[in-house]
């Protein structure tokens, strides 16, 4: 089918805030815009709640919020594999540090870095690898934030829960902290996979 991407906004958003709708077109019919209608209310408030963020964008209107609305969900099938992965994708992964555990019991030396190579398989099988049930993981909320210099952080909101996952970020900061206080790398996308309260604390939930 034929995708369209609208941007919406409504007088219950900040003027910062948007709604990028993505909409598939097959055969003839478009895919119903009454889910977006019925949830998006719920979705705004619930996300310009948290109090940090609704801080973060009243202080800069340079800043920018989007939640993401694909085909009568906010989280598609698509983000749901790149952040959480699949029960058969979780099993490839344990199977592959099983691998290394037989290598060092039988005396194997590896040539290669071995917990970079650990890590890497976490990301493409698992995501930030919390494991979540993927039918609750559809109800969340995904969206972006724009920082003022462009930068760009994507973040997904748990059903019945008010502290966002900070899922990845480019550039040198995202919020208030640099990617050194993040432990990451500072170079292209960096995971980062770690809950944020509601006064935007870093927490080590999972």
């Amino acid at each position: 089918g034929t995708n369209f991407k609208i941007d919406l906004h409504n007088s219950l958003m900040f003027d910062n805030v948007s709604i990028a709708l993505f909409l598939e077109r097959t055969g003839n019919t478009i895919y119903s815009r009454d889910s977006i209608i019925n949830k998006a209310e719920f979705i705004i408030k619930k996300v310009q709640g948290i109090q940090f963020i609704h801080e973060y964008l009243k202080e800069n209107p340079q800043r920018k919020l989007v939640l993401m609305f694909n085909n009568g969900a906010s989280i598609n099938n698509k983000i749901i594999e790149r952040f959480n992965g699949t029960p058969e994708s979780w099993e490839r992964h344990d199977n592959y540090i099983k691998s290394f555990e037989w290598d060092k019991a039988h005396n194997i030396k590896l040539s290669f870095d071995i917990p970079k190579a650990i890590k890497t398989s976490e990301r493409n099988e698992c995501g930030c690898n919390f494991r979540l049930d993927n039918e609750y993981l559809r109800k969340g909320i995904y969206f972006q934030i724009f920082s003022e210099d462009g930068d760009r952080s994507d973040w997904i909101l748990l059903p019945n829960d008010n502290k966002p996952i900070l899922w990845f970020f480019q550039g040198q900061k995202v919020y208030r902290y640099t990617y050194k206080d993040l432990n990451t790398s500072g170079i292209s996308v960096q995971h980062v996979c770690k809950y944020f309260d509601e006064k935007g604390n870093v927490i080590n939930k999972k």
